[in-house]
């Protein structure tokens, strides 16, 4: 068994796409948790118990840009990850502008999510 590298939470409105990513991410040695909608998620996130958030597409309550600022708004230290269908630059723009550290379209960036991933955590030295 892998140790623990750190606590990411998915949130994803498709469980099937969030099942995926908490898979590959628990293949890796993190510990994952998922949500479907912003609420949930901001909920989860104020446990502060995460150290990284992926984000997908559109909630049933809102957007990943909104998600993201909220995110910030509430843990601005913990990086976030957008991984969306979403391929319009005005969409890119606003995750970006929103907060999100990374954006990676689906389903190719599924391949760098990994990597993207150790970048976001990797202790940064003062």
């Amino acid at each position: 068994m892998l140790p623990n590298k750190g606590r990411i939470l998915c949130i994803e409105p498709f469980s099937d796409i969030c099942e995926l990513v908490c898979q590959l991410l628990r293949m890796r040695g993190y510990e994952s948790d998922s949500a479907s909608t912003l609420a949930e998620a901001v909920r989860m996130a104020a446990s502060g118990e995460y150290s990284l958030y992926i984000l997908g597409g559109h909630y049933p309550d809102g957007t990943n840009a909104e998600l993201a600022a909220r995110l910030r708004a509430a843990t601005p230290t913990v990086p976030v990850i957008v991984f969306s269908a979403q391929v319009l630059k005005r969409d890119r723009g606003a995750a970006m502008a929103a907060g999100a550290s990374a954006f990676l379209t689906k389903p190719d960036g599924l391949a760098e999510l990994p990597q993207t991933v150790e970048r976001l955590l990797v202790p940064r030295k003062l």
